[in-house]
């Protein structure tokens, strides 16, 4: 369930306590060419002045923020997942000069584009401009116009509701056949596509439920084909779907249930190659025996890729096609493993691991501490390995307030956390952190981000997200990932809850976080819709353009699989469907294999879902994870080379 907030991007409904504001400030109102209040009046069932409504002033900053606020602190309270813009295409305000409408349209645009970028999802009622995420096609109809406008906003990768019933067949019959729209809605729909029929906004017939809704559809095997002025489009469960655009008449033949059983694997395999490329998956290559997943990874160079399990480092030259385990003379024992990430060349690596750093001593608290010892891998060009322990004095300092030994961190935990290399070529690392801040939730963490000139002294540096500003987390911020644009952005996806709260034991869906000076300051956690729950992992290939996100045991979704997600906008919140690892893995000849129970929820975990990404080439990577044999709990290793397209 996905719960959004309407409210208006151009009126300022009464019934909203953001009316109060706005009323008793003018700086708030737009003002016309004379400079006095704009007013506009809205849908009449609804009341409201004769003299109309003030309209938001989101020419200004200062507007823009308030309005923006009012999402925002809805979104917050961890009850309301998203927004709903309404208005978001009008922009042609009577009253204004032209040099008042340009910065009227300019602001109401900026506006969308800042708020749908610190929360999950921000549908923009009827606005298909590029640059926005979500939007309402509102008055769907049977036509070539409701159509193209469709095709154009899944095209741009957007999550586009469908409101048909305004028209035609599906108005006169209250929403009872909705064939015609449907039609045309199958024949354009993408990832994030739905569709729904009312005859206005009211709750009479949203709440009926048609029949369509329950036949099997599977995904598309492909995009429409146009022929004259007819669409089709056939689907994996065998449904088959035609629109005629000139006559507005959709036909849909239904698949029977039967044929879904034979379709699964079809619809596997379709899914990969829907949206703008395609995600080929080799066969799972075994590792042998690991630990808790397959979680601390080290790149290398381009050729010499490594995963660790369990204090032995598997290495592999081939780009993953086989494995050799790498001996103790030259690569040690590895435990806590941290390295830095740096963009794939066929250069020298040096990855850190420090060890001895969580002395745990309970009842104590710290704002700095060290560890007078460290190891380093040491990669050549020609990707040999050494390993060498180093004697340094690796120090942590000037946390704000100090820090506990608490359940999932003492004093700190460098595990599954996040690394960058900054532009200046300095370094930040994120570590979860115990500050006891949520008074619901006690142990529940924060996580800080800690900076340094030469990799051994770390100084405070600022907090990605805090526990207690978000108490409805049990756990708080703990797992987590990071990546580096280009352009400095950091982008992170965070683990709320994944099933280790003390109290319910909860999951829930990873959330997003950006910052553009360097990890300093960090923007408000923006669920992400699709995707959870632990240890998430990601790989950016920007040049590419596409983002991959791993992880899983996302029970709240109904499942406990490792999955992989591609978000090809970037953005860190419009990923794809999942796809199922259990799936792929059980393809192969290896074992243990995963059973039903992958697909069930409060059952014994088949898989920690701690994953490893690992780049291989410009569009490919290694996906590392773990199956676990429930006879023995046993865990083992796996490898799967994916290529992105």
């Amino acid at each position: 369930t996905f719960v959004v907030f309407y409210y208006n991007s151009v009126l300022d409904w009464e019934m909203y306590r953001l009316h109060e504001r706005v009323a008793s400030d003018p700086r708030l109102q737009l003002m016309d060419k004379n400079g006095k209040p704009v007013r506009l009046k809205g849908d009449h069932s609804f009341p409201q002045p004769s003299e109309g409504m003030y309209v938001f002033n989101l020419a200004s900053e200062y507007g823009r923020s308030v309005w923006e606020e009012e999402c925002l602190n809805m979104t917050k309270t961890g009850l309301i997942d998203g927004c709903f813009a309404d208005r978001a295409n009008e922009d042609l305000i009577p009253g204004l000069s032209a040099n008042q409408t340009q910065e009227y349209t300019a602001g109401h645009f900026k506006a969308l584009i800042d708020l749908q970028q610190k929360i999950s999802v921000l549908i923009s009622n009827n606005d298909i401009q590029e640059g926005l995420t979500a939007t309402m096609i509102e008055s769907y109809s049977n036509d070539a116009n409701s159509l193209q406008r469709l095709m154009s906003a899944v095209d741009q990768g957007m999550l586009v509701q469908v409101h048909a019933g305004y028209h035609g067949v599906e108005h006169t019959s209250r929403c009872m056949n909705i064939t015609n729209t449907l039609a045309s809605f199958l024949i354009g729909a993408g990832n994030y596509s739905y569709y729904g029929c009312s005859t206005g906004w009211y709750t009479d017939s949203w709440f009926h439920w048609n029949k369509e809704f329950d036949a099997p559809l599977g995904v598309p095997l492909g995009k429409a084909v146009k022929r004259n002025s007819v669409w089709s489009r056939s689907f994996a469960s065998g449904t088959k779907v035609e629109f005629d655009e000139v006559t507005g008449v959709g036909t849909i033949q239904w698949a029977t249930r039967d044929s879904i059983q034979n379709s699964i694997q079809k619809q596997e395999e379709t899914k990969e190659k829907m949206g703008k490329g395609g995600v080929d998956f080799s066969l799972p290559i075994s590792l042998g025996l690991s630990g808790w997943g397959v979680s601390n990874t080290v790149s290398f160079s381009f050729s010499t890729h490594a995963l660790e399990l369990n204090g032995r480092v598997m290495v592999t030259t081939d780009n993953g096609k086989s494995f050799v385990n790498c001996s103790s003379s030259q690569c040690g024992s590895v435990s806590d493993l941290t390295t830095y990430r740096q963009p794939i060349s066929n250069s020298a690596r040096t990855g850190i691991d420090f060890r001895g750093i969580t002395a745990k001593i309970p009842g104590t608290s710290w704002t700095n501490f060290k560890t007078n010892f460290t190891g380093e891998f040491h990669v050549n060009a020609n990707g040999d390995v050494n390993f060498a322990k180093i004697f340094a004095n690796v120090s942590f300092s000037n946390l704000p307030k100090p820090v506990t030994c608490g359940k999932f961190a003492c004093p700190i935990r460098l595990q599954g956390c996040g690394t960058a290399t900054l532009p200046s070529g300095d370094q930040i690392i994120s570590a979860i952190v115990s500050w006891e801040d949520n008074p619901s939730s006690p142990q529940a963490t924060s996580i800080a981000v800690f900076h340094s000139h030469d990799g051994l002294t770390w100084t405070y540096h600022g907090t990605m997200a805090k526990a207690s500003d978000y108490q409805w987390s049990e756990e708080g911020p703990n797992e987590h990932d990071m990546v580096m644009f280009k352009n400095g952005t950091l982008l992170a996806v965070v683990r709320m809850d994944g099933g280790d709260g003390p109290v319910t034991h909860s999951f829930k869906n990873y959330y997003r976080t950006l910052s553009t000076d360097g990890g300093a300051t960090w923007s408000p956690l923006v669920k992400i819709s699709n995707a959870g729950s632990a240890r998430p992992r990601l790989l950016l290939f920007e040049g590419e353009g596409f983002l991959v996100l791993s992880g899983g045991r996302h029970e709240n979704a109904g499942n406990q699989d490792v999955k992989v997600w591609i978000d090809r906008t970037m953005s860190g919140l419009n990923f794809s469907p999942p796809y199922s690892i259990s799936y792929r893995h059980n393809l192969g000849s290896v074992t243990p294999k995963f059973t039903a129970a992958v697909n069930q929820t409060g059952v014994s975990h088949e898989s920690s879902c701690y994953t490893s990404l690992l780049p291989t080439s410009s569009s490919s990577f290694l996906l590392g994870y773990d199956v676990i044999d429930r006879s023995d709990n046993t865990h083992y290793g796996f490898a799967i080379n994916v290529k992105v397209t």
